[in-house]
Protein backbone atom coordinates (compact mmCIF):
# COMPACT_ATOMS: atom_id res chain seq x y z
CA UNK A 1 0.00 0.00 0.00
CA UNK A 2 1.18 3.49 -0.74
CA UNK A 3 2.32 5.29 2.39
CA UNK A 4 0.29 8.36 3.27
CA UNK A 5 2.08 11.67 3.57
CA UNK A 6 2.04 13.23 7.01
CA UNK A 7 1.85 16.96 7.47
CA UNK A 8 2.41 18.75 10.77
CA UNK A 9 1.45 22.34 11.47
CA UNK A 10 3.89 24.40 13.50
CA UNK A 11 2.61 27.32 15.54
CA UNK A 12 5.16 30.04 16.26
CA UNK A 13 2.86 31.45 18.95
CA UNK A 14 2.68 28.08 20.69
CA UNK A 15 6.47 27.80 20.51
CA UNK A 16 6.95 31.21 22.14
CA UNK A 17 4.41 30.29 24.83
CA UNK A 18 6.29 27.04 25.53
CA UNK A 19 9.58 28.93 25.77
CA UNK A 20 8.02 31.23 28.37
CA UNK A 21 7.40 28.18 30.59
CA UNK A 22 10.79 26.57 29.98
CA UNK A 23 13.01 29.65 30.28
CA UNK A 24 13.04 32.64 32.64
CA UNK A 25 10.99 35.44 31.15
CA UNK A 26 12.99 38.54 30.31
CA UNK A 27 13.20 41.22 27.68
CA UNK A 28 10.84 42.07 24.83
CA UNK A 29 8.39 39.57 23.42
CA UNK A 30 10.05 37.09 21.11
CA UNK A 31 13.58 37.54 22.43
CA UNK A 32 13.57 34.00 23.82
CA UNK A 33 12.51 32.83 20.39
CA UNK A 34 15.67 34.47 19.01
CA UNK A 35 17.73 32.44 21.49
CA UNK A 36 16.11 29.30 20.06
CA UNK A 37 16.78 30.48 16.47
CA UNK A 38 20.45 31.00 17.34
CA UNK A 39 20.71 27.47 18.75
CA UNK A 40 18.89 26.01 15.73
CA UNK A 41 21.32 27.66 13.28
CA UNK A 42 24.32 26.40 15.25
CA UNK A 43 22.90 22.87 15.41
CA UNK A 44 21.45 22.53 11.91
CA UNK A 45 22.90 25.33 9.80
CA UNK A 46 20.91 26.94 7.00
CA UNK A 47 21.34 28.24 3.45
CA UNK A 48 23.85 30.86 4.59
CA UNK A 49 26.16 29.09 7.04
CA UNK A 50 27.08 25.54 8.14
CA UNK A 51 26.30 23.97 11.50
CA UNK A 52 28.89 23.32 14.18
CA UNK A 53 30.14 19.76 14.06
CA UNK A 54 28.17 17.33 16.27
CA UNK A 55 26.03 20.09 17.82
CA UNK A 56 22.51 18.86 18.65
CA UNK A 57 19.58 21.19 19.22
CA UNK A 58 17.97 19.22 22.07
CA UNK A 59 21.13 18.95 24.19
CA UNK A 60 22.10 22.56 23.43
CA UNK A 61 18.68 23.85 24.47
CA UNK A 62 18.62 21.75 27.67
CA UNK A 63 21.99 23.11 28.76
CA UNK A 64 20.99 26.66 27.85
CA UNK A 65 17.82 26.34 29.95
CA UNK A 66 19.87 25.17 32.94
CA UNK A 67 22.34 28.03 32.54
CA UNK A 68 19.51 30.57 32.16
CA UNK A 69 17.75 29.38 35.33
CA UNK A 70 20.99 29.35 37.31
CA UNK A 71 22.29 32.74 36.14
CA UNK A 72 22.20 35.66 38.56
CA UNK A 73 21.41 38.08 35.72
CA UNK A 74 19.17 37.48 32.69
CA UNK A 75 20.99 35.30 30.16
CA UNK A 76 20.40 35.68 26.43
CA UNK A 77 22.29 34.48 23.37
CA UNK A 78 21.06 37.35 21.17
CA UNK A 79 21.07 41.09 21.73
CA UNK A 80 18.69 43.40 19.85
CA UNK A 81 20.30 46.40 18.15
CA UNK A 82 19.05 49.82 17.08
CA UNK A 83 22.22 51.15 15.43
CA UNK A 84 22.30 52.42 11.89
CA UNK A 85 23.20 50.04 9.10
CA UNK A 86 26.87 49.47 8.50
CA UNK A 87 28.02 50.26 12.05
CA UNK A 88 30.95 48.48 13.66
CA UNK A 89 32.70 45.90 11.56
CA UNK A 90 30.41 46.04 8.58
CA UNK A 91 27.61 43.86 10.02
CA UNK A 92 24.44 45.76 9.28
CA UNK A 93 22.57 45.97 12.57
CA UNK A 94 20.13 48.68 11.52
CA UNK A 95 16.77 49.29 13.17
CA UNK A 96 15.59 45.95 14.49
CA UNK A 97 18.92 44.20 13.88
CA UNK A 98 20.55 41.69 16.21
CA UNK A 99 23.95 40.46 17.36
CA UNK A 100 25.23 37.42 19.20
CA UNK A 101 25.92 37.81 22.90
CA UNK A 102 29.44 36.47 22.53
CA UNK A 103 30.19 35.86 26.21
CA UNK A 104 26.92 33.95 26.77
CA UNK A 105 27.35 31.83 23.64
CA UNK A 106 30.97 31.09 24.53
CA UNK A 107 29.92 29.95 28.01
CA UNK A 108 27.23 27.68 26.55
CA UNK A 109 29.57 26.07 24.01
CA UNK A 110 32.27 25.51 26.64
CA UNK A 111 29.71 23.85 28.92
CA UNK A 112 28.58 21.63 26.04
CA UNK A 113 32.21 20.74 25.34
CA UNK A 114 32.92 19.92 28.99
CA UNK A 115 29.82 17.72 29.24
CA UNK A 116 30.61 16.03 25.91
CA UNK A 117 27.44 17.40 24.35
CA UNK A 118 29.67 19.00 21.72
CA UNK A 119 32.12 16.46 20.39
CA UNK A 120 35.25 17.95 18.90
CA UNK A 121 36.91 16.32 15.87
CA UNK A 122 39.67 13.76 16.50
CA UNK A 123 42.87 15.42 17.64
CA UNK A 124 41.09 18.46 19.12
CA UNK A 125 42.05 19.53 22.65
CA UNK A 126 40.15 18.22 25.66
CA UNK A 127 37.97 20.49 27.76
CA UNK A 128 40.79 21.11 30.23
CA UNK A 129 43.15 22.27 27.46
CA UNK A 130 40.74 24.65 25.75
CA UNK A 131 42.23 27.83 27.19
CA UNK A 132 45.75 26.93 26.13
CA UNK A 133 44.59 25.78 22.70
CA UNK A 134 42.65 29.03 22.19
CA UNK A 135 45.80 31.02 22.87
CA UNK A 136 47.69 28.96 20.30
CA UNK A 137 45.04 29.35 17.57
CA UNK A 138 46.56 30.55 14.31
CA UNK A 139 45.52 33.79 12.64
CA UNK A 140 43.88 31.82 9.83
CA UNK A 141 41.74 29.87 12.35
CA UNK A 142 40.78 33.08 14.15
CA UNK A 143 39.73 34.67 10.85
CA UNK A 144 37.49 31.70 10.03
CA UNK A 145 35.93 31.85 13.51
CA UNK A 146 35.35 35.62 13.33
CA UNK A 147 33.69 35.28 9.91
CA UNK A 148 31.46 32.52 11.31
CA UNK A 149 30.24 34.71 14.19
CA UNK A 150 29.68 37.63 11.82
CA UNK A 151 27.59 35.40 9.57
CA UNK A 152 25.52 34.39 12.60
CA UNK A 153 24.96 38.09 13.35
CA UNK A 154 23.87 38.55 9.73
CA UNK A 155 21.38 35.67 9.87
CA UNK A 156 19.88 36.84 13.18
CA UNK A 157 19.51 40.40 11.87
CA UNK A 158 17.69 39.09 8.82
CA UNK A 159 15.30 37.12 11.06
CA UNK A 160 14.54 40.22 13.13
CA UNK A 161 14.20 42.71 10.29
CA UNK A 162 12.45 40.42 7.83
CA UNK A 163 14.78 41.52 5.05
CA UNK A 164 18.37 41.04 3.93
CA UNK A 165 20.64 43.20 6.17
CA UNK A 166 23.13 43.75 3.35
CA UNK A 167 24.38 41.96 0.26
CA UNK A 168 27.99 41.46 1.32
CA UNK A 169 27.81 38.08 3.08
CA UNK A 170 30.52 35.71 1.88
CA UNK A 171 30.71 31.90 2.27
CA UNK A 172 31.90 30.79 5.72
CA UNK A 173 33.47 27.56 6.96
CA UNK A 174 33.04 25.59 10.17
CA UNK A 175 35.54 27.05 12.68
CA UNK A 176 37.92 25.14 14.92
CA UNK A 177 36.46 25.10 18.43
CA UNK A 178 39.46 26.66 20.25
CA UNK A 179 39.54 29.53 17.74
CA UNK A 180 35.78 30.00 18.10
CA UNK A 181 36.10 30.17 21.90
CA UNK A 182 38.89 32.74 21.56
CA UNK A 183 36.77 34.92 19.26
CA UNK A 184 33.70 34.66 21.50
CA UNK A 185 35.81 35.74 24.47
CA UNK A 186 36.57 39.05 22.71
CA UNK A 187 34.20 42.05 22.70
CA UNK A 188 31.40 42.26 20.16
CA UNK A 189 32.37 42.70 16.52
CA UNK A 190 34.01 46.00 15.66
CA UNK A 191 36.77 47.19 13.37
CA UNK A 192 39.25 46.98 16.27
CA UNK A 193 38.16 43.47 17.29
CA UNK A 194 38.36 42.26 13.69
CA UNK A 195 41.83 43.73 13.30
CA UNK A 196 42.92 42.02 16.54
CA UNK A 197 42.37 38.59 14.97
CA UNK A 198 43.53 39.65 11.54
CA UNK A 199 40.07 39.42 9.95
CA UNK A 200 39.36 41.88 7.14
CA UNK A 201 36.68 44.46 7.87
CA UNK A 202 33.55 43.64 5.93
CA UNK A 203 32.17 46.33 3.65
CA UNK A 204 28.41 45.75 3.44
CA UNK A 205 26.81 46.13 0.03
CA UNK A 206 23.70 48.28 0.27
CA UNK A 207 22.33 46.74 -2.93
CA UNK A 208 22.95 43.51 -4.85
CA UNK A 209 25.12 43.57 -7.99
CA UNK A 210 23.30 44.49 -11.20
CA UNK A 211 22.31 41.44 -13.29
CA UNK A 212 25.18 41.81 -15.76
CA UNK A 213 27.76 41.84 -12.94
CA UNK A 214 26.08 38.99 -11.08
CA UNK A 215 26.06 36.94 -14.28
CA UNK A 216 29.83 37.36 -14.69
CA UNK A 217 30.45 36.39 -11.06
CA UNK A 218 28.55 33.09 -11.21
CA UNK A 219 29.00 31.78 -14.74
CA UNK A 220 31.86 29.38 -15.55
CA UNK A 221 33.85 30.03 -18.70
CA UNK A 222 32.14 27.11 -20.47
CA UNK A 223 28.82 29.00 -20.39
CA UNK A 224 30.08 32.09 -22.19
CA UNK A 225 27.11 31.93 -24.56
CA UNK A 226 24.75 33.15 -21.80
CA UNK A 227 26.87 36.30 -21.37
CA UNK A 228 26.13 39.22 -23.75
CA UNK A 229 28.54 39.18 -26.68
CA UNK A 230 30.20 42.55 -25.87
CA UNK A 231 31.01 41.27 -22.34
CA UNK A 232 32.52 37.93 -23.38
CA UNK A 233 36.10 39.29 -23.71
CA UNK A 234 36.02 39.66 -19.91
CA UNK A 235 36.02 35.84 -19.67
CA UNK A 236 39.32 35.50 -21.54
CA UNK A 237 42.63 34.76 -19.80
CA UNK A 238 44.10 38.25 -20.42
CA UNK A 239 41.09 40.00 -18.85
CA UNK A 240 41.51 41.60 -15.40
CA UNK A 241 39.07 38.98 -14.10
CA UNK A 242 40.11 36.19 -16.49
CA UNK A 243 41.68 34.21 -13.64
CA UNK A 244 38.17 33.48 -12.33
CA UNK A 245 37.38 31.41 -15.45
CA UNK A 246 40.80 30.05 -16.44
CA UNK A 247 42.56 29.40 -13.10
CA UNK A 248 39.90 29.37 -10.38
CA UNK A 249 41.91 31.75 -8.17
CA UNK A 250 44.48 34.52 -8.45
CA UNK A 251 47.41 32.22 -7.54
CA UNK A 252 49.04 30.48 -10.51
CA UNK A 253 50.76 27.91 -8.26
CA UNK A 254 47.44 26.87 -6.67
CA UNK A 255 45.98 26.47 -10.15
CA UNK A 256 48.99 24.44 -11.33
CA UNK A 257 48.81 22.01 -8.40
CA UNK A 258 45.04 21.67 -8.76
CA UNK A 259 45.45 20.95 -12.48
CA UNK A 260 47.86 18.11 -11.65
CA UNK A 261 45.60 16.68 -8.95
CA UNK A 262 42.29 16.83 -10.82
CA UNK A 263 42.91 13.95 -13.30
CA UNK A 264 44.32 11.82 -10.47
CA UNK A 265 41.22 12.41 -8.35
CA UNK A 266 39.03 11.39 -11.29
CA UNK A 267 41.12 8.24 -11.82
CA UNK A 268 40.79 7.31 -8.14
CA UNK A 269 37.00 7.64 -8.41
CA UNK A 270 36.98 5.25 -11.39
CA UNK A 271 39.29 2.67 -9.79
CA UNK A 272 37.67 2.65 -6.35
CA UNK A 273 34.77 0.27 -7.22
CA UNK A 274 37.13 -2.10 -9.13
CA UNK A 275 39.90 -2.55 -6.57
CA UNK A 276 38.07 -5.25 -4.58
CA UNK A 277 37.56 -7.47 -7.63
CA UNK A 278 40.72 -6.91 -9.68
CA UNK A 279 44.24 -7.08 -8.26
CA UNK A 280 45.59 -5.00 -11.13
CA UNK A 281 43.07 -2.25 -10.39
CA UNK A 282 44.05 -2.36 -6.71
CA UNK A 283 47.74 -1.90 -7.55
CA UNK A 284 46.93 0.98 -9.89
CA UNK A 285 44.64 2.53 -7.28
CA UNK A 286 47.42 2.45 -4.65
CA UNK A 287 49.92 3.98 -7.10
CA UNK A 288 47.60 6.84 -8.01
CA UNK A 289 46.78 7.44 -4.34
CA UNK A 290 50.49 7.66 -3.52
CA UNK A 291 51.03 10.20 -6.30
CA UNK A 292 48.02 12.16 -5.13
CA UNK A 293 49.33 12.26 -1.54
CA UNK A 294 52.61 13.77 -2.74
CA UNK A 295 50.76 16.53 -4.59
CA UNK A 296 48.41 17.10 -1.63
CA UNK A 297 51.42 17.56 0.67
CA UNK A 298 52.92 20.04 -1.79
CA UNK A 299 49.63 21.91 -1.96
CA UNK A 300 49.36 22.11 1.84
CA UNK A 301 52.93 23.39 2.13
CA UNK A 302 52.18 26.08 -0.47
CA UNK A 303 48.92 27.11 1.23
CA UNK A 304 50.64 27.38 4.63
CA UNK A 305 53.51 29.41 3.21
CA UNK A 306 51.67 31.71 0.81
CA UNK A 307 48.05 31.88 2.01
CA UNK A 308 48.12 31.33 5.81
CA UNK A 309 46.64 27.86 5.34
CA UNK A 310 43.55 29.08 3.48
CA UNK A 311 42.47 27.20 0.36
CA UNK A 312 42.23 29.61 -2.56
CA UNK A 313 40.95 27.44 -5.41
CA UNK A 314 37.31 28.37 -6.18
CA UNK A 315 37.13 30.35 -2.92
CA UNK A 316 37.96 33.72 -4.48
CA UNK A 317 35.80 36.24 -6.30
CA UNK A 318 36.85 39.55 -7.84
CA UNK A 319 35.62 42.70 -6.13
CA UNK A 320 32.14 43.74 -7.22
CA UNK A 321 33.42 47.29 -7.76
CA UNK A 322 36.04 46.03 -10.23
CA UNK A 323 33.50 44.03 -12.25
CA UNK A 324 31.06 46.96 -12.25
CA UNK A 325 33.79 49.23 -13.58
CA UNK A 326 34.68 46.76 -16.36
CA UNK A 327 31.02 46.39 -17.34
CA UNK A 328 30.56 50.18 -17.38
CA UNK A 329 33.42 50.49 -19.90
CA UNK A 330 31.45 48.48 -22.47
CA UNK A 331 29.57 50.90 -24.80
CA UNK A 332 25.87 50.67 -24.08
CA UNK A 333 25.17 51.00 -27.82
CA UNK A 334 26.78 47.61 -28.41
CA UNK A 335 24.15 45.92 -26.24
CA UNK A 336 20.66 45.04 -27.36
CA UNK A 337 17.68 46.71 -25.70
CA UNK A 338 17.10 43.60 -23.59
CA UNK A 339 20.79 43.36 -22.61
CA UNK A 340 20.87 47.04 -21.56
CA UNK A 341 18.26 46.22 -18.95
CA UNK A 342 20.85 44.04 -17.17
CA UNK A 343 22.98 47.13 -16.41
CA UNK A 344 20.61 48.38 -13.70
CA UNK A 345 18.34 47.03 -11.00
CA UNK A 346 14.60 47.09 -11.46
CA UNK A 347 12.11 48.68 -9.09
CA UNK A 348 11.46 46.59 -5.98
CA UNK A 349 8.11 44.88 -5.80
CA UNK A 350 6.46 43.70 -2.60
CA UNK A 351 4.20 40.68 -3.00
CA UNK A 352 1.45 40.21 -0.42
CA UNK A 353 -2.22 39.65 0.18
CA UNK A 354 -3.07 43.28 0.92
CA UNK A 355 -5.39 44.93 -1.59
CA UNK A 356 -3.82 47.88 -3.47
CA UNK A 357 -5.13 51.30 -2.50
CA UNK A 358 -7.15 53.11 -5.16
CA UNK A 359 -5.53 56.42 -6.17
CA UNK A 360 -7.43 59.53 -5.07
CA UNK A 361 -9.77 60.94 -7.67
CA UNK A 362 -9.97 57.72 -9.60
CA UNK A 363 -13.43 57.13 -10.98
CA UNK A 364 -15.31 54.25 -9.47
CA UNK A 365 -15.17 51.22 -11.70
CA UNK A 366 -18.42 50.46 -13.42
CA UNK A 367 -20.15 47.26 -12.53
CA UNK A 368 -20.21 44.82 -15.44
CA UNK A 369 -23.43 44.80 -17.40
CA UNK A 370 -25.47 41.67 -16.97
CA UNK A 371 -27.34 40.74 -20.11
CA UNK A 372 -30.68 38.96 -19.59
CA UNK A 373 -30.72 35.39 -20.72
CA UNK A 374 -32.56 34.85 -23.99
CA UNK A 375 -36.09 33.53 -23.54
CA UNK A 376 -36.73 30.04 -24.74
CA UNK A 377 -39.71 28.98 -26.74
CA UNK A 378 -42.16 26.27 -25.66
CA UNK A 379 -40.71 22.77 -25.71
CA UNK A 380 -41.34 20.73 -28.78
CA UNK A 381 -43.83 17.93 -28.66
Amino acid sequence: AKAKLRFELFSADACIAALAHMLPADGPTGRRALDLVCLAVLASGNDYMPALQSAKLDSAFDLFAKLAHGAAAPLHLVRLETKTAGAEGGVAAGPGGARVERAALGKLLRTMHERRALRAPPGAPSAGDLGEAAERASSAELCVAEDYVRALDWVLSMCVRGECPDFGLCPVAVPALPALYAVLASPHASAAAAAAVGAPVRTPLVRPPVPAVYNLLVQPGTLATVVPLPLRPLLLADSPIGWLYTQGCTCAECARLYGLMLPLMREVALLAPLRERESEALAQFDAVQAELRVLAAAEKAHLDLAHCGNRMMYNELPAVELVERLVAEVPAGSLSAQERRTLALGEPRRIGLAQPQKPAGMARARAPRVMPAPSRGPPRA
